[in-house]
């Protein structure tokens, strides 16, 4: 993980990362035009971490929002305009996930 975060600290003649990758252990690599074969390597796809995203944005928002729905009920009592500025925080939440999940597919 430390030549993943940090790639200038590979040697140019270093084999330490090839020597751990693993290897074919049947015959050769030959492959067909058109005909799937069996090998082993590295799988690297790059993609949203959605589960992370959702988390920040469900701490980020909704509990800030509520807490000032609360107070502001509290306080001015007003209870209807107060969650009606926290219902404009989560409907900004949601429009920051569309956004995103939209910018997501065209890059």
């Amino acid at each position: 993980m430390d030549f993943f975060t940090d790639p200038d600290g590979i040697e140019p003649d270093a084999t330490l990362v090839i020597q751990q990758l693993p290897k074919r252990t049947r015959g050769g690599l030959r492959c067909q035009p058109f005909e799937l074969t069996e090998a082993w390597g590295i799988y690297y796809k790059e993609d949203w971490d959605w589960v992370k995203i959702w988390w920040v944005l469900a701490i980020g928002f909704f509990p800030p929002s509520l807490l000032f729905g609360m107070l502001w009920g509290i306080l001015k009592k007003d209870i209807q305009r107060a969650f009606g500025v926290a219902s404009w925080w989560m409907t900004g939440a949601t429009i920051l996930v569309g956004i995103v999940g939209t910018c997501a597919w065209t890059l």
